[in-house]
């Protein structure tokens, strides 16, 4: 019977090691494996890529005029998709100082659709078409299209829906039932700056210089 005792403890003892090398293992798992060194400046530096400078433009409330405000963003590198998250940013507001947002609150982006030919069509809700004259219809109009064609390369024009219908214009001022380029008369501050950081994947570039008059935005 002694023999069986000794046994039978011999087989708990080992039971017993069993399973505290179980949880020593588990523990082991659930700590997983230090980083090696390097790998965690890597992914702070892939994090910083994927960052962009876009630049906002918006009137100035001095002047009128469209004025440079820089706004860092994640972006995907998805042209459609950065742009979309810009419209989305813009329409939010300018955080910068000394500038005015020339839509009205509840403005909102229905949808974001790429064309050929580089242009782009922007389908806004009902507000984007109230208040306002001449001044706030080129503030707005231009405001996205300039935003849009100094961030991204290769979009050259926008045309603009409301809630999903086709436009003759905004304001009764700008005709809108065609693309429009970009009007960079509203914008003579950002032709003496450097050109915009390239959002990923799309390289932005400065845009050309252009004589056109900008009228003055509220």
């Amino acid at each position: 019977m002694a023999l069986g005792r000794n046994r039978r403890l011999v087989e708990l003892a080992v039971l017993f090691c069993a399973a505290l090398a179980v949880v020593s293992c588990g523990k082991g798992a659930q700590q997983g494996v230090p980083a090696k060194p390097g790998e965690a400046q890597k992914a702070s530096q892939e994090a910083q890529a994927a960052t962009a400078s876009v630049t906002l433009l918006y009137p100035d409330a001095a002047t009128g005029l469209l004025a440079a405000c820089p706004v860092p963003m994640a972006l995907k590198g998805v042209l459609q998709d950065d742009m979309t998250q810009v419209v989305k940013r813009y329409l939010d507001g300018t955080p910068c100082d000394g500038e005015v947002q020339p839509f009205l609150q509840g403005t909102s982006l229905r949808g974001l659709f790429l064309l050929d030919n580089g242009v782009v069509v922007l389908d806004l809700t009902g507000p984007a078409a109230s208040g306002g004259g001449s001044d706030t219809e080129n503030a707005r109009v231009y405001g996205l299209v300039d935003t849009i064609c100094y961030n991204f390369k290769g979009i050259t024009s926008a045309r603009i829906l409301v809630d999903g219908r086709e436009v003759e214009t905004l304001l009764g001022h700008l005709d809108l039932s065609r693309p429009l380029p970009p009007e960079w008369g509203l914008a003579p501050g950002i032709m003496a700056g450097e050109p915009p950081a390239a959002p990923a994947g799309n390289g932005g570039e400065a845009p050309p210089a252009s004589g056109g008059a900008g009228s003055q935005a509220p």
